[in-house]
Formats: C-alpha cells, sequence, structure tokens
C-alpha cells in the first residue's frame, strides 16, 4: 500500500476505487491511498463513513478477473494417479489388464487411459489401498444408507460384493453411529409382574379424564382386580384430590373386598403424593408404581381404559352426555364378558358361578306403569346397540372390501 500522488494510475487492466469505513484510513483520509495486486490493477481506497456506507453487498462485487485468482490455487486430486499405479504394480489388476488385451474377456472390460473399466465405470480390486478414500467418497458426502450409498458408487466405479462392502463400511462409521436414529427393536425384555393369588389381593388402578360433564362427574376411576380381572368403574368430579380419591376407594372399594395386599398405578400426582404413600403405608399395602414413559408395567388398567371408552361409544352412541346414566351396566358388561386369560367371566371366577339372564320384557307382563317404562326403555336401548354394532359392521366391511376384489365359486370348480 502506497500513499503518495499516484492514484488512478492502472497497470494494464484499468483501475477502481475501493470505499471503506476503517479507521485506519480516517487519519489520511486528506491523501489518496493506492493498493497495487497482483493483477497488475491499482485500486484507488477511499474513506466512506459507517452511516453512509448502507447495505453493502458482497455479492455486487465485479467478477472480472476472478478466473486469474482461481489459477494461482487448485486442488489437486491424486486418486486415479493412484489408481493407475495400481495397475502398474498389482499382480491381479496386471493380470486383468494382460486378459484385456489378449481379447480373452469380455466385451464390457476394458483399458482406457490407464485404468480398467467394467461398463464404463472404474474397477476398483477389493485389496486396493484406494478403497476406504473411494467409499469415504461415496458415503462420506450424506452418510446415507447402503443403497443411497452404492448408487453413488456404483455410478463411477466397479467392485465385486459391493454391497457387502458398503454395508460393513457404513456400519463402522463414527458419524453414522454417533448422529443417525436407531433402528433396531427396543432394548430390554419384558419384567412380568408376579401372578395374583387370590381374589381382589393384588389390583390396579388408573383414571380415564376427558368426559362430557354430567352431574359434575368428568372422570372414572377405573379399579381392577388382575387375579379376577373384575372391575369397578367410579365416577369422580374434576378436579379430583388425593383426599377425594381415597375415600371414593374406600367407600366403592374397600367396603366391598377389604383392603388389597398391592396396588399397581402409574406415576399420576395422585399416587405420588405424601398423603397417598402414608395412608397406604399404614394400611400395610404396598405401593407399585409403573416407570416413566413405561405404561406395560399399569397395563392390566391401560387395557381396561380401552374397553369402557369402547363400550361407551357404544352404548350412547350419539348421546354422549348418557355416559353416567350407562356407567353401572358398562360395569356389568365387563364383568360377565368373556375373558380370553380367564377362559370364562371375571364374574364366575369371583362368584362361582354364571351371571343370571336378562329376561325379555313381555308387554302387559306388569301392571306398574314406572316399571313397564324402565323395561321398554331397556328394551329400546338393546335395539339401538344393535344397530350400531351393524352400523360398524357395515363400515369395517366396505373398507376391508375397498381392497378386495368379488371372487365366486359354482359347484364343481
Amino acid at each position: 500500500m502506497s500513499t503518495g500522488g499516484g492514484a488512478d494510475k492502472s497497470g494494464g487492466g484499468g483501475g477502481g476505487a475501493v470505499k471503506t469505513p476503517s479507521d485506519f484510513l480516517k487519519s489520511i483520509r486528506g491523501r489518496p491511498v493506492v493498493v497495487k495486486l497482483n493483477s497488475g490493477v491499482d485500486y484507488r481506497v477511499e474513506y466512506k463513513p459507517g452511516t453512509t456506507n448502507v447495505v453493502a453487498d458482497a455479492l455486487s462485487r465485479r467478477d472480472e478477473h476472478l478466473a486469474k485468482a482461481l489459477a494461482l490455487s487448485a486442488p489437486q486430486f491424486s486418486l486415479f494417479d493412484e489408481l493407475r499405479h495400481e495397475v502398474l504394480t498389482s499382480p491381479e489388476l496386471t493380470a486383468i489388464r494382460d486378459d484385456i488385451a489378449k481379447g480373452s474377456k469380455p466385451l464390457a472390460w476394458a483399458f482406457t487411459d490407464g485404468l480398467i473399466t467394467f461398463k464404463g465405470r472404474i474397477f476398483v480390486s477389493a485389496s486396493s489401498p484406494s478403497l476406504p478414500a473411494i467409499l469415504e467418497l461415496a458415503h462420506g458426502l450424506g452418510h446415507e444408507g447402503t443403497q443411497k450409498t452404492l448408487s453413488r458408487l456404483r455410478a463411477d466405479f466397479h467392485l465385486a460384493r459391493d454391497r457387502a462392502v458398503v454395508q460393513e463400511h457404513a456400519r463402522a462409521c463414527f458419524t453414522c453411529q454417533q448422529n443417525k436414529t436407531e433402528h433396531l427393536q427396543p432394548a430390554g425384555l419384558l419384567q412380568s409382574l408376579p401372578v395374583p393369588s387370590a381374589v381382589w389381593a393384588d389390583i390396579a388402578m388408573d383414571f380415564v379424564e376427558g368426559l362430557p360433564r354430567v352431574h359434575g362427574k368428568t372422570v372414572i376411576l377405573t379399579v381392577v382386580d388382575r387375579f379376577s380381572k373384575f372391575a369397578h368403574f367410579i365416577p369422580l368430579a374434576h378436579p379430583y384430590t388425593a383426599t377425594s380419591v381415597a375415600a371414593a376407594f374406600f367407600a366403592e372399594i374397600v367396603r366391598l373386598h377389604g383392603v388389597p395386599a398391592s396396588i399397581v398405578s402409574d406415576r399420576d400426582p395422585v399416587f405420588t403424593s405424601t398423603f397417598w404413600r402414608e395412608l397406604f403405608r399404614l394400611a400395610g399395602v404396598r405401593l407399585n408404581l409403573s416407570s416413566a414413559f413405561h405404561p406395560q408395567s399399569d397395563g392390566q388398567s391401560e387395557v381396561t381404559n380401552k374397553i369402557i371408552a369402547m363400550y361407551l361409544r357404544c352404548l350412547t352412541g350419539d348421546r354422549p352426555r348418557h355416559w353416567l346414566r350407562w356407567l353401572p351396566w358398562v360395569e356389568y358388561c365387563y364383568n360377565t364378558s368373556y375373558q380370553s386369560s380367564l377362559r370364562t367371566s371375571p364374574f364366575r371366577v369371583v362368584y362361582g358361578r354364571e351371571p343370571p339372564t336378562l329376561r325379555a320384557y313381555e308387554p302387559g307382563s306388569t301392571r306398574l306403569p314406572a316399571v313397564q317404562q324402565a323395561m321398554q326403555d331397556r328394551d329400546e336401548f338393546l335395539r339401538e346397540i344393535r344397530d350400531r354394532l351393524e352400523q360398524a359392521q357395515q363400515t369395517h366391511k366396505s373398507a376391508y372390501d375397498g381392497k378386495h376384489r368379488a371372487l365366486e365359486f359354482s359347484v364343481g370348480d
């Protein structure tokens, strides 16, 4: 950089001005500053205050001498030179080259520009010292999977057992192991809870929330006996507390079946509260809480919740605010239904007999209008349930038939 009177001199390619807010130039802004580049062009450096140098866009700079700048340095890629050297020194590649020259190799093989090619792609032997660099070239671009890496590799190179080689390279890639998502099965086997040996000695508890508010009730507390699968469904008001849940538990469960030996539940704030823990510690009840993010531990109550939701959808249908009215029927249907794990119904396990059958109402069999109305409502309700089940069956049939074709057979086919 010079500060003499040589401003605006051009050394053969024209000149220009470079404007800058540099603090260094403030002290000499009265005198022109000239920068002479290797390209032979002189540029006059002018000071421009930063407040007036608005939106300096680097993309607007002229690139007339870009070719000269790029000519100063260029990357040197020696991979093909190394492959050519291997053809001269490797006995395997030399034999292949000689076979190509003799014409004993198929037409797909060729020797071009010092390289052995197969179908226009450069042949690389499995023992080539350049193989790791070639694999990294194909895989390291985006650290993609086997298929995509193979596609990039096969575009220019040919090697035997390329899929196995690429798979082994991808498995050993540190970047992939550190950053990619695992597509393996979850680790850890299921640790089952001990199987109970008595009725209502070991129970599971959970909540079903988000129901329409009816008489202040929006929550169902489900309590299931892990031995017999017998369940009680207790409606609760929201918000509920550990005190209100404990009161409902003792009123509806302990009153009928006594104090259990253990309770399995999730980590709801009610079940982890100090009040709940201390209350059942004094009662001698062992609390088994499921692990975080592992609802399988409380699988019995989770499955029961799904069944409750299914029953309520079938029973209430387009009248969701009637769920509280039909909740006792839901409990009766659940406890009298066949359980595949028991090979019988929970009702029979607990009481030792089959549940009583519901007689169909015959008009005129009672003289009390209230009883007659109740029985007629029950029969109407059962007819609606049948209609809803048929509607659901038709919906599933339509979805299934949409992916299948009709096929009929005649006798003798």
